[in-house]
């Protein structure tokens, strides 16, 4: 199930994109998918989101959301690693 690396690659494509065209809830949930599989992409579509919404706030909340989502990911991804994958 998560041996396939097409699924991650288009995880990340999908996750990457998704603030240019659809709203931050879907795109949140985009990039939870694909932080399992690659963590630090959480925080470039935080970083993408705070740019598109929220770019004269003082907080970079969506930032610091894809920060802790990437922490989360990357545990979830060795966890995954360790006992399902290998």
């Amino acid at each position: 199930m998560f041996k396939n690396p097409y699924l991650s690659i288009f995880l990340s494509i999908a996750a990457s994109i998704a603030p240019l065209f659809f709203s931050w809830p879907y795109t949140l949930m985009l990039s939870i998918l694909a932080a399992v599989f690659f963590p630090p992409i959480a925080i470039f579509t935080g970083l993408l989101l705070d740019l598109s919404y929220a770019g004269h706030a003082g907080i970079p909340y969506f930032t610091i959301l894809g920060c802790g989502i990437a922490v989360a990911g990357a545990f979830v991804h060795q966890f995954l690693k360790t006992r399902i994958m290998s």
